[in-house]
């Protein structure tokens, strides 16, 4: 659909790295008249902004926000609408990866997962859903998982997350099909973004560590072999926006879906697999933690 983005506002979560990030210049080059970009590092975020504007001329606003907090997520769609008199895209982007065997997951940790990862896509919402109903039009785009598309192996925290924010997002398709609001999910399998590192990025926070010294920390973490480039699926995610579907299978999330709803057999064969070496990397992840090792070295196994 040409134009589709044209002079439109949009809110960007996670704005600071990876998908958001992307989606955030994407939508610049596509015309967008200005982005509101959110994220927690103030430091990541303004940099980036910076850079943004230095070619879109301004159009590139960056908002502190954490979206766990509701009041976060509000402020920073009602400032939005104040500013610039609407909203036109809201992308429920930011989340959080878990790959941890279950049995070391607390109750606590599980609630967080869903507090960042399903009631932060619920907040934001819910207040661009308002705005979007007053002006008669909008949509509303999602980050899911591949993990939330079929059970993946020492993930069931973060796969239950995405797997609710899916189901969400396409009742709400459903329920608005007879209005001009739309909704999108985006499910990707494996792309070339920081999310390979968050998990341990988040730890670090938890024990204090700046943001600066995180982003040192981390930085020889790499991406997994054959991750997909962002740029080929941005690609993918803004043609299916653009055609206003309700679901978006990124890398080999499609043939990987496909094959969990028509062969299970085969699909269960090549899982197992996964879980089992995933099973001896956490024991041994496990052993060199409590023999004073670096478990970082360890390569998982995918």
């Amino acid at each position: 659909m040409a134009g589709y983005f044209e002079g439109k506002v949009a809110v960007v979560t996670g704005a600071s790295s990876g998908f958001g990030l992307g989606i955030s210049e994407r939508l610049l080059q596509k015309g967008a008249s200005c982005v509101y970009m959110a994220a927690r590092n103030r430091a990541a975020l303004e940099r980036e902004a910076q850079r943004l504007n230095e070619q879109y001329f301004g159009r590139a606003i960056p908002l502190v926000a954490n979206i766990t907090v509701r009041e976060d997520i509000e402020g920073m769609i009602d400032s939005a609408v104040r500013e610039a008199g609407r909203i036109d895209f809201l992308f429920n982007n930011a989340g959080q990866p878990k790959t941890k065997m279950t049995e070391l997951i607390s109750g606590d940790e599980f609630n967080e997962m869903v507090q960042l990862n399903l009631m932060g896509v619920v907040y934001g919402t819910l207040a661009a859903l308002k705005a979007m109903l007053k002006q008669g039009s909008g949509h509303i785009i999602n980050t899911a998982s591949l993990g939330g598309l079929v059970p993946v192996p020492f993930q069931c925290c973060y796969g239950a997350t995405k797997a609710a924010v899916i189901e969400f997002t396409r009742c709400l398709a459903l329920e608005y099909c007879d209005t001009d609001i739309h909704f999108t999910q985006f499910s990707p399998a494996n792309v070339a973004t920081p999310i390979f590192k968050a998990e341990y990025a988040e730890q670090l926070l938890k024990k204090g560590k700046t943001f600066e010294e995180i982003e040192a920390l981390t930085k020889n973490i790499g991406v997994p072999e054959g991750a997909l480039a962002l740029d080929t699926a941005l690609d993918i995610v803004f043609a299916g926006i653009e055609a206003q579907k309700t679901d978006i299978y990124v890398a080999e999330a499609e043939d990987l879906y496909r094959l969990f709803c028509h062969d299970r057999d085969k699909f269960d064969q090549l899982t197992i697999d996964v879980s089992r070496k995933r099973r001896a990397y956490f024991e041994e992840y496990q052993r060199m933690l409590a023999a004073g090792e670096n478990p970082l070295t360890l390569p998982f196994p995918g």
